[in-house]
């Protein structure tokens, strides 16, 4: 790990290699904590303003990780939210480091892009997009499939805007009202 500063630059280097994926998760207790993923299989968790790391790093994934999601619980405790090149999608206690249940798979292939939605009812929903050209849709507390919404042509990157899921691809942008 290296972390240098000067009075309006951080700048960590940790990761062995390219950094593919950031986000910002909201803590119980108000600090937030950056988490950075990348071409090493590993997430590491950061103290956004002294570059401090937070715990181990993550491991599980085999290949890279290309996608970051920090997911709200009306608990107060958040989950993090990772995938990539090994197809799966794994659930993070970030203030514990550890596992949230089993790896939530189903994708054939790599997962490009992850987000946080909520359907019409106020339901938190985890959006995956894959090279399999669906986004699938799960509950993230429970780690079930809720719906595949399959594409013409694979997606590479989501945004969730309240109960909207807007989906980029190499076509444009399309707005998906979740019910």
């Amino acid at each position: 790990e290296q972390i240098s500063t000067d009075d309006s630059v951080l700048t960590i280097i940790a990761h062995s290699g390219p950094v593919r994926a950031l986000a910002v998760i909201a803590t119980s207790t108000g600090d937030p904590l950056l988490a950075s993923a990348g071409d090493d299989g590993t997430i590491r968790l950061w103290n956004p303003h002294t570059g401090t790391p937070h715990g181990h790093p993550l491991t599980g994934h085999t290949g890279w990780v290309s996608a970051l999601a920090a997911i709200g619980d009306s608990t107060g405790e958040p989950l993090l939210a990772s995938a990539g090149k090994d197809g799966t999608i794994r659930l993070w206690n970030p203030r514990t480091g550890t596992a949230h249940g089993h790896p939530l798979t189903g994708h054939d292939g790599p997962v490009s892009a992850l987000a946080v939605t909520t359907t019409s009812t106020g339901d938190t929903l985890l959006a995956s997009a894959g090279t399999d050209r669906t986004i699938r849709l799960w509950n993230p507390h429970t780690g079930t499939i809720v719906e595949v919404l399959r594409r013409r042509i694979a997606p590479a990157t989501l945004l969730g805007n309240g109960s909207r899921l807007v989906i980029g691809d190499s076509e444009g942008l399309t707005t998906i009202e979740l019910n």
